[in-house]
């Protein structure tokens, strides 16, 4: 058995993109903290009205750290998750990912987040080695935030996904068969349709709609990780 999972408002009361630009802020690393926000906003805003620019998104992460070593950023992604992501970690999520380890089943961390957020969030936070999020590429040590390969967002988690299977010499339509998703966001709905076990955690409203006229089991996370 395979269990996916989305990150950001799954596994995390939050979304890590608009926690990266907060704390970004907070560090002083940002000039024009207002102008940088508001555009942060309107990214979020177009994502829910499934609008969203993926390339618009990685430029404006990565602007005030394009200066940076890629070794200096993991470093900062590194603090910014033990500051910002551990305190929002959700319980059940968390144990949810111990119950799959339990039966022997594969994890995999799958989101339209940049990667650098993925990784470190996935290993610190819930121990999870198999991981996918957007991939932007390296000029000479240094982020550029131009994205390259396969965007897992909306469809592009499919494509995601069945590349990971088909590196892996598994069978799709087999997988598919044997797969749970775990998401929050209507903009999964392509892969939840397809695995054999959707499910469905603090679901927006449309999602919401269309979990209940599939009889889709509905997770209500809430409590967060005490540390």
């Amino acid at each position: 058995m395979i269990a996916i999972f989305d990150l950001d408002e799954t596994l995390i009361h939050g979304d890590c993109v608009t926690l990266w630009c907060q704390w970004l802020c907070e560090q002083g690393l940002v000039e024009d903290v207002d102008a940088f926000l508001q555009e942060e906003i309107r990214l979020m805003d177009a994502y829910k009205a499934k609008t969203f620019d993926q390339q618009d998104c990685m430029d404006h992460v990565f602007a005030p750290i394009t200066y940076l070593p890629t070794n200096e950023v993991q470093a900062l992604v590194a603090q910014f998750v033990r500051a910002k992501i551990l305190p929002i970690v959700y319980q059940a999520g968390l144990r949810l990912i111990q119950e799959h380890y339990d039966n022997s089943d594969d994890v995999i961390i799958i989101s339209a987040s940049p990667r650098i957020f993925v990784e470190e969030i996935a290993r610190t936070c819930f121990n999870v080695e198999k991981f996918f999020g957007i991939e932007v590429t390296e000029e000479n040590g240094y982020h550029t935030g131009k994205i390259q390969g396969l965007i897992p967002y909306q469809a592009g988690k499919v494509a995601v996904f069945k590349d990971y299977l088909t590196q892996h010499n598994i069978t799709i339509e087999t997988a598919l068969q044997h797969s749970y998703f775990y998401s929050d966001s209507s903009n999964d709905l392509p892969l939840l349709e397809i695995v054999a076990y959707p499910n469905v955690v603090n679901p927006d409203d449309s999602l919401r709609s269309v979990a209940e006229a599939n009889d889709w089991p509905i997770f209500e996370f809430t409590k967060l990780l005490v540390r």
